[in-house]
């Protein structure tokens, strides 16, 4: 192997550790690993150090566990593995930099075996407003069973109906 290639291996390496990147799969399970057939999986959406009107959004705990998803815009958030059942989700945005987000909502679903679920996010057409300590926007998410194609849940729904 040439020397200049194992130096940018190194060198990657020690990025990735230094910058505190997330795992690839974090399971929410205590026990072994088990059969993907056997788990749900939740994914994030990802759109980009510039995302104009969508949003990157993620999952940054499960039923008030947290999750590690990273310190910055090009370290992916993981895949979270969940038991079937019913499941709550801690939201958070990323505008371009790290996972921040004022508010923190949260969604309940019914997490089906077998089943890919993506979180997605976009900015509210008409709502950015320039103000004295910064600017604000309306956003909203939803998630949807990439299985089924069905929206399981939505900011739209009242928390009662989701």
């Amino acid at each position: 192997m040439r020397l200049d290639l194992v130096a940018v291996v190194v060198v990657a390496g020690g990025l990735a550790v230094g910058c505190g990147a997330p795992p690839k799969v974090v399971r929410a399970y205590a026990g072994p690993e088990r059969p993907a057939a056997d788990l749900a999986v939740v994914r994030a959406a990802r759109h980009g150090v510039f995302p104009g009107n969508a949003l990157n959004i993620a999952a940054v705990a499960v039923d008030g566990t947290p999750v590690p998803v990273g310190n910055w815009i090009w370290q992916a958030p993981p895949d979270i593995e969940l038991e079937p059942g019913t499941h709550t989700l801690t939201l958070g945005l990323d505008e371009g930099g790290s996972m921040r987000s004022l508010t923190l909502p949260q969604v309940a679903f019914d997490a089906e075996a077998g089943h890919l679920y993506e979180l997605r996010a976009e900015r509210v057409p008409g709502s950015f407003e320039f103000g004295f300590f910064g600017s604000r926007f309306g956003w909203r998410w939803w998630l949807v069973d990439a299985t089924t194609g069905a929206t399981v849940a939505d900011s739209a729904r009242p928390a009662a109906a989701q």
